[in-house]
């Protein structure tokens, strides 16, 4: 005699099915059921037709609800196939503390997962808690890091939280790899899996190793490019201050010293020493900054101008400001 359909049968699914194409196996099923779809049917084929639709509804209850999925997939891997020949007292039990809450292998450990992602302003962290065994533990170890990986790096706060959740379950890593080899139960246990799930491809060739890689070299440009600005800006103020910072508006001349008088003009050019204007030459020879003009303020001063000073009571034109442009 041919066993009863289950749950997946009325619903024309298949066991592997996603909780979205359960729906959607149901949704058409009530639409193609519909009384409104057999105006005129005869009263044998309209009682045909609601028992049918209250199967559909009875399996589309069980089956997209996850926690009864996974009783009812217990009851079938027992040989229940049909969904009404198995009483409550016939169910295997939920797993305990020692067994895996995925498969019922023992000996099984309590361990937590931490999952980081990063939304480039804010971040989010989740954590995830189970009691597996080795297998299934490792399996979720590689999932979970490779999520991280992927995930948890794209922000600025992000990132430096990233790197502790990435050592964290690396330590929990450590844990699982002392774990005992997975053992099957001694009893029938209500889980979805008959088996220790199957680890998976090795980080190693996953894509989150390597998308982490990508982002450690675009911090680390970011980084170098912060440091190079830093540096120029220190360069630009100690160069500031050799010319705008000097008070000394002439040198001495001759065995006399006496103090000659200097006259600043548009186009030649001046030689510095240490912290004081020294002389005015021309441009041909050795010097530290070209004038590019004498005017009343700075703020008349040419677009080039990287320094300015201000003559003194000793300069041919106290009161002037005169602009410098130290990279010529």
């Amino acid at each position: 005699m041919a066993s009863a359909p289950t749950f997946y049968d009325i619903l024309g699914v298949s066991r592997s099915a996603s909780t979205d194409e359960i729906k959607k196996a149901y949704r058409k099923l009530a639409f193609d059921l519909h009384p409104d779809r057999h105006v005129g049917a005869s009263a044998e084929e309209v009682e045909r037709l609601t028992v049918r639709m209250s199967e559909a509804s009875e399996a589309y209850e069980v089956l997209s609800d996850q926690s009864l999925r996974a009783e009812y997939d217990a009851r079938l891997r027992l040989g229940f196939s049909d969904h009404q020949s198995a009483g409550t007292s016939n169910l295997p039990r939920q797993p305990g503390p020692g067994e895996c809450m995925f498969c019922g292998h023992g000996p099984a450990t309590l361990i937590e997962l931490h999952q980081g992602i990063g939304l480039i302003i804010t971040r989010r962290k989740g954590v995830v808690r189970i009691n597996a065994c080795k297998g299934c533990a490792k399996a979720m170890f590689r999932q979970v890091q490779n999520d991280t990986l992927i995930k948890g790096w794209w922000g600025i706060i992000a990132f430096f939280a990233n790197i502790g959740y990435v050592l964290h379950n690396l330590g929990t890593l450590s844990t699982i790899s002392s774990m005992a080899e997975p053992r099957p139960p001694s009893e029938p246990l209500l889980v979805p899996l008959a088996h220790p799930m199957p680890p998976g491809r090795p980080l190693l060739r996953r894509a989150g190793v390597w998308i982490s890689v990508i982002a450690f070299v675009i911090a680390g440009a970011i980084i170098a490019g912060h440091n190079a600005n830093s540096s120029n800006s220190a360069a630009s103020s100690s160069s500031a201050s050799t010319a705008s910072g000097t008070s000394g508006s002439s040198g001495s001349s001759g065995a006399s010293g006496a103090t000659t008088q200097l006259s600043f003009t548009t186009g030649s050019c001046i030689t510095a020493s240490g912290n004081s204007i020294t002389g005015v030459t021309g441009c041909d020879n050795s010097h530290y900054a070209k004038i590019v003009g004498v005017t009343g303020t700075s703020g008349q001063c040419p677009a080039s101008t990287t320094n300015t000073y201000t003559e003194q009571s000793g300069d041919a034109n106290p009161g002037k400001v005169v602009c410098f442009d130290n990279t010529q």
